[in-house]
């Protein structure tokens, strides 16, 4: 069996690089609504049907105008609760104003609950 030739190679790695940046920049500007039902026979009646939407790992993400994309799913997956997961800004890159503009929006639509993460942990403000 032949070696393959450097340069074909250094195509092939060049090629599968930009597939992976393409996939990465598509994945991290539409997102997807996934749910999950939990069943559980020790949750309190209260609790039952109650909807959770977790947004976590946001790092200051624009997705559309005024973040509507991902608006638009919270809106449909309509929530009793928002909880925020940390990570809400992206420490290195941070545009306190989209993850303030965010929040309200946000909060407009249910009550939100929001723990901090190892960005907002590295942030200054």
């Amino acid at each position: 069996m032949k070696p393959i030739p450097k340069r074909q190679l250094a195509t092939a790695a060049a090629g599968l690089s930009l597939a992976m940046i393409g996939w990465s920049l598509w994945e991290n500007s539409f997102p997807v609504l996934t749910t999950y039902t939990i069943y559980r026979v020790d949750l309190p009646d209260a609790f039952d049907g109650c909807r959770i939407v977790q947004i976590s790992d946001f790092h200051n993400t624009t997705m559309g105008k005024d973040n509507q994309r991902l608006l638009s799913l919270v809106r449909q997956a309509s929530p009793d609760i928002i909880a925020i997961t940390g990570d809400f800004v992206d420490s290195r890159h941070t545009d306190i104003q989209t993850a303030m503009d965010f929040a309200g929006a946000l909060a407009a639509i249910a009550p939100c609950y929001y723990v901090t993460g190892n960005h907002e942990a590295r942030f200054s403000q």
